[in-house]
């Protein structure tokens, strides 16, 4: 009889707590279009042998300066041409195989990240 009780007891308490005492609320339907993130980068091929690619979207970057790094911080220099505006390729085919790291700075100020690449 006592295990009656609690088996409906049990029974009960499941069904209580999948109740919903709260009021629901309405879902909300805003349109983000207009709050597009400010300067996307792009960078491919990753993993690259020879060449690449750079793509800043949204941009308000006036005369962006892209900077390359091996992986423990030293500066490189490679050469950059600028194919249409915001679209760069980097010559990266006399690295060495290796991680490096490519910063994207306009007037002295770097943007947010840091984006990492593999030459092979």
């Amino acid at each position: 009889m006592k295990s009656v009780a609690s088996i409906l007891m049990l029974l009960l308490m499941i069904s209580i707590s999948s109740m919903s005492w709260a009021q629901s609320t309405p879902e909300l339907n805003v349109n983000y279009s207009g709050f597009e993130k400010r300067n996307k980068v792009e960078i491919y091929p990753n993993p690259t042998v020879d060449y690449l690619n750079i793509v800043i979207s949204n941009s308000s970057l006036d005369n962006p300066k892209i900077e390359v790094f091996n992986i423990i911080g030293n500066s490189i220099e490679v050469e950059m041409e600028k194919l249409e505006d915001n679209k760069y390729r980097l010559n990266v085919k006399d690295l060495p195989a290796g991680y490096y790291l490519v910063t994207i700075k306009d007037n002295g100020e770097p943007i947010k990240d840091m984006f990492k690449f593999l030459k092979r």
